[in-house]
């Protein structure tokens, strides 16, 4: 069985109770999300117009999901990403580099809606 990394996208979706996203997600065991998607829902929260609102929103899905650090060995994915898809004149989003990055080290597979991270040969990747 594949194991999923869900992209931020596919978390607001969920979240939007988007019928076949809601389906996919509650077939899985552990829901995992990259701590840079932390980052964007804090983003989406803090230019929001409910922010207290969409704050308590998101500390329920903070306390959900299972979130995946940067560390060492990340890193070093997130530098030869990058480096490869420079080689290939392929610029993308650092945020979807480290999303990579944190995948490929887990050996994760990631549920997106992102051109940018269905576009990568570097990391498995669907779109839900």
């Amino acid at each position: 069985m594949k194991k999923y990394l869900i992209d931020t996208n596919i978390i607001d979706a969920f979240h939007d109770e988007e019928e076949c996203i809601v389906e996919r997600m509650q077939k899985l065991d552990k829901i995992k999300i990259a701590c840079i998607s932390i980052g964007e829902l804090f983003y989406g929260v803090i230019k929001s117009t409910q922010k207290t609102k969409n704050m308590n929103n998101l500390t329920h899905i903070i306390n959900f999901y299972e979130i995946l650090y940067i560390d060492y060995e990340v890193t070093y994915q997130n530098g030869d990403i990058k480096a490869k898809l420079r080689s290939i004149g392929r610029p993308t989003p650092d945020n979807d580099i480290w999303i990579a990055a944190i995948a490929k080290k887990h050996d994760l597979v990631i549920a997106t809606r992102d051109k940018h991270l269905l576009d990568l040969n570097f990391v498995p990747t669907e779109r839900w």
